[in-house]
């Protein structure tokens, strides 16, 4: 049997709703990586681990009335970032318990623990407040953001000038060797750092590492494509400046309109399996594109560059 509620009681829940969003927007602002949802599993983590004993997933997922697979992807984002750990249970190796880490208490303490002390010293009415009771906001480390400039830029130029001058010539290797300088300082002061603009603790998370490495491969690939595939055109198979400009185009146009469909892949076959496909056909097309280099007709263009355009749909989108 259901009850409709009373206008009166429609307002009072509303009210509540608008109070409790802007309590929400007095947190403090999180650190790179971390979300509201990761905060609320570190929060079951410590409250479980004080009261009983380190909580398996699926404990997690019981309390927070959620599927285990996405309780799995939250700890696998807060494993990434050292603010938990897996453990084996004492009695049973076979059980994986989770438990935080001196980092993972720190965070726990500054952003859930003095953050509701600071609401309890709040007045009832959050209208009342005309500023907020929380730390500054962390300002933008300049220094770290040149370094990643420096280093970046180092890497294009040396890249761009190795046809003229040679992958081993003076000019090239120490523009090489100042993006190695620079991006090492860069993740040394971020370790030390208090406003680092990028938590690199997370590059110690291989699968995450791996990840981003395959992503910066395929980013390369589709550049160096797109850039080679109308001139080979052009130079070699001697097709006028119009086609070789279109080449891309169906392949393009394919995957602008499978894009759309590459979350509900995600919600419904998990990460793993589009990735390990989509690479695997990238690599497919680069295998094409080598093994026929001297024979590839505008069409023989075009349908490679199909399963490339198809492939590269799936693991961007995933990742």
């Amino acid at each position: 049997m259901t009850h409709k509620l009373s206008i009166e009681a429609i307002k009072t829940l509303l009210i509540a709703c608008h109070e409790a969003k802007r309590v929400v927007e007095l947190q403090p602002p999180l650190p790179e990586g971390l979300t509201p949802g990761n905060l609320k599993v570190l929060d079951y983590i410590e409250y479980l681990e004080r009261t009983a004993q380190p909580p398996k997933v699926s404990d997690i997922a019981d309390l927070l009335q959620v599927t285990r697979p996405g309780i799995t992807r939250l700890v696998s984002e807060l494993q990434a970032i050292n603010v938990i750990e897996k453990i084996s249970d004492k009695q049973d190796k076979r059980i994986v318990r989770l438990r935080m880490t001196d980092e993972g208490r720190k965070i726990h303490a500054y952003y859930i623990e003095q953050y509701h002390s600071w609401l309890h010293k709040l007045p009832i009415s959050a209208k009342q407040i005309s500023t907020p009771l929380l730390p500054p906001s962390p300002s933008f480390n300049f220094g770290l953001y040149l370094l990643l400039i420096i280093g970046f830029s180092s890497l294009i130029f040396a890249t761009s000038i190795a046809s003229d001058f040679g992958w081993f010539s003076i000019e090239v290797l120490a523009l090489f060797a100042i993006c190695l300088i620079a991006l090492t300082a860069f993740y040394k002061q971020s370790l030390n750092s208090s406003t680092p603009l990028l938590s690199v603790q997370i590059f110690r998370y291989l699968p995450y590492t791996l990840s981003t490495a395959s992503l910066l491969l395929v980013g390369f690939i589709c550049l160096g494509l797109g850039f080679l595939i109308p001139n080979y055109a052009q130079l070699v198979s001697h097709t006028d400046a119009f086609t070789a400009g279109c080449l891309l185009l169906p392949g393009c146009i394919i995957g602008a309109m499978l894009a759309p469909i590459s979350g509900r892949m995600l919600d419904k076959f998990g990460a793993q399996r589009p990735i390990l496909l989509g690479n695997a056909s990238i690599l497919l097309s680069v295998i094409c594109y080598s093994l026929y280099p001297g024979e590839l007709s505008s069409l023989l263009f075009i349908v490679f560059y199909l399963f490339f355009a198809l492939a590269k749909v799936f693991p961007w989108v995933q990742l």
